[in-house]
């Protein structure tokens, strides 16, 4: 399965070992301003030569995707903001660090230092990176619901840390959720979260996202 890149730009794709019911698993994350998937795309590894396309990441551990993912903004070969991610697994990892400031995602040692495997990928969405999230997930995964989930990711007033207004258990139980009310407005990013299962049979079109007619705003 290969993520299209639109242009010269190279998006990377992060392909991650991950333990699933019954062995090991592949888990691949793409970061990409819109989705599409298509088994013609052109992929490099990381620093080989060649055509532009992919760049390919190997990781171990979830959370290490994020360092990838701000190199490719700095180094301007992902957009400063509209990006997807692709986020296959069966684990969610959108969870957010507990104590996390708006201060510490001004500081890419700081937020990679609060990051951990399970919530790395909000935390982009409060930077403004990343404003879409499709997490598919294999049939036996429930921690949340099938479908769309719209939200935002902003700071909490009162306590000052970074939070979601999605009311799912899964962020609730956490203790990273407050309602949109108790949210300070500037700052608030938008977030569209698509949840499908592996097994979906029409999956592809509802993974495929336009430019043109899908946004979270």
């Amino acid at each position: 399965m290969h993520g299209v890149a639109r242009g010269k730009r190279h998006f990377p794709i992060t392909q991650k070992q991950n333990k699933t019911k019954g062995g090991r698993g592949i888990d691949l994350s793409v970061c990409h301003p819109s989705l599409t998937m298509s088994s013609g795309a052109r992929v490099r590894a990381n620093g080989s030569s060649g055509s532009p396309g992919l760049s390919l990441h190997v990781e171990e551990d979830h959370h290490h995707v994020l360092h990838h993912i701000l190199r490719g903004v700095g180094a301007k070969r992902i957009p400063l903001s509209g990006n997807a991610i692709l986020h296959l697994d069966s684990h969610p990892d959108l969870l957010l660090p507990r104590s996390l400031s708006p201060e510490a995602t001004a500081d890419r040692r700081s937020l990679l230092s609060e990051v951990s495997i399970e919530n790395w990928i909000l935390p982009t969405a409060y930077m403004g990176v990343v404003d879409r999230v499709v997490w598919v997930r294999p049939p036996w995964s429930s921690q949340i619901r099938e479908g769309e989930h719209l939200f935002q990711v902003g700071v909490e007033r009162g306590s000052g840390r970074v939070r979601t207004t999605c009311l799912e258990p899964y962020f609730v139980s956490e203790g990273v959720s407050c309602h949109r009310a108790d949210m300070e407005e500037e700052g608030a990013k938008d977030v569209r979260l698509l949840v499908v299962t592996s097994d979906d049979e029409d999956i592809a079109r509802k993974v495929h996202y336009s430019d043109d007619t899908n946004s979270t705003k």
